[in-house]
């Protein structure tokens, strides 16, 4: 969970056993809270109900909000304190919403961080996560498509391996997630190194202002990363990763997700990226130094066709989803870490904000990565970060902190 109080932020992801135990501080008079309820992917009821009386008998004066007014700056500017039930699970417009309300000197309880593990969507008036997302719009076909797979027309294309002696097959396949079209399987029976396919373009496919690289892909049990790149005709390489499912999936990539790969002379600089007015080639493919996670041996994937696109509203809503901006003790993801072998949680004694000694243990439970604390003198930071919960074995030995606060007294919150 995460409070950020007098700009202020208390971090713990447990459910009601512990939260109820928390109550909120008893300070809050003629306050007004905003809690998020409706439109929530799933959450607790109770949990939320608990919490709404806990904020009432505090002083504050509760109302409920929906995902649309997460989203609404000059609506979340009318209220004091922003508490998220599931912070896990948000829409992606409410991350710039919420780091412009607490930059306002305005507090938030988050529970369930990471915030924005689930990325909600707004698709004509539906919300959705950007997995649904993917799997609902496979079917539609780019707007502009430069490599297609179809019977009369099965592109040229070239491998490329650490191991060409490796056997490896493409071919034609009806499956596809646009009725009646096909896609490219390829088969590969011991993956090691790399193994990738290449196409050339008759011409750049990206002429009238496109930027945007579209693809529908899916792999086998075992394939689940493909590789995306493109080079440019000055011989400088930009690699993309996505995440393949059983199920198909459409990817959208704009130039930023296109990492630079050691290649080309004076290429690569912090300001530099991907210029797709100057893309001349494409291949995907597997590869150990950017399909990390796959393991050597067998694969199969199938890709579909690739496009591209003009940036527009609802792109850039779903290219927001895949990484939200950093906020301290909320997100992102890898600032976090599960806690193991648990045996009780323990309210430090060096703080007075929670009050109740017995916590109820969980069955999960995350800490935030530790931060430095108030200690010493002069350290010239601008915050404070204040431990409140920890987690230790059966031994005593520390696995955690579950609950923080983060106390604000200069910078943007």
């Amino acid at each position: 969970m995460c409070f950020y109080k007098w700009k202020f932020a208390m971090y713990m992801l447990m459910f009601l056993a512990v939260i109820a135990v928390f109550g909120i501080p008893a300070y809050a008079t003629d306050r007004n809270a905003a809690l998020l309820r409706s439109g929530l992917e799933k959450y607790d009821s109770a949990l939320v109900d608990s919490l709404s009386k806990e904020l009432s008998s505090a002083g504050y004066t509760v109302r409920e909000i929906s995902l649309d007014n997460l989203c609404d700056t000059k609506f979340l500017s009318g209220f004091d304190l922003l508490v998220l039930p599931d912070a896990g699970s948000l829409p992606v417009g409410s991350a710039r919403s919420v780091s412009e309300y607490l930059s306002q000197g305005k507090d938030i309880i988050a529970l369930n961080a990471p915030a924005w593990q689930k990325s909600l969507l707004n698709v004509s008036g539906q919300w959705m996560t950007l997995r649904d997302y993917q799997i609902k719009r496979a079917s539609v076909e780019p707007e502009s498509t430069f490599l297609s797979f179809a019977p009369d027309k099965m592109p040229d294309l070239s491998r490329s391996s650490g191991k060409m002696d490796t056997q490896a097959t493409y071919e034609l396949s009806n499956d596809s997630p646009v009725p009646g079209g096909h896609s490219l399987h390829v088969a590969i029976s011991n993956y090691s190194s790399w193994d990738t396919y290449g196409f050339i373009p008759k011409s750049n496919p990206f002429a009238g202002g496109k930027t945007l690289t579209i693809f529908t892909a899916r792999g086998d049990e075992s394939t689940t990363q493909l590789s995306v790149e493109w080079q440019e005709n000055d011989g400088s390489r930009w690699i993309a990763v996505v995440p393949l499912e059983s199920t198909w999936k459409r990817f959208v990539l704009e130039p930023k997700d296109f990492k630079y790969w050691e290649s080309a002379p004076g290429r690569g600089g912090n300001s530099d990226c991907f210029n797709p007015e100057k893309a001349a080639k494409l291949s995907f493919g597997l590869a150990e130094s950017h399909t990390k996670d796959l393991k050597y041996g067998r694969h199969e994937y199938w890709v579909g066709s690739f496009g591209t696109e003009k940036m527009s509203p609802d792109y850039r809503q779903i290219l927001d989803a895949v990484n939200p901006s950093p906020l301290e003790i909320i997100t992102p993801p890898y600032k976090f870490f599960d806690c193991k072998d648990i045996s009780k949680l323990y309210v430090r004694k060096d703080q007075v904000i929670v009050t109740v000694q017995d916590i109820p243990n969980a069955s999960v439970v995350r800490s935030v990565q530790p931060r430095p604390s108030g200690g010493g003198f002069d350290k010239g930071r601008s915050w404070r970060w204040i431990p409140l919960i920890e987690a230790k074995t059966a031994k005593g030995e520390w696995r955690g902190v579950p609950a923080a606060m983060m106390i604000h007294t200069d910078g943007p919150y």
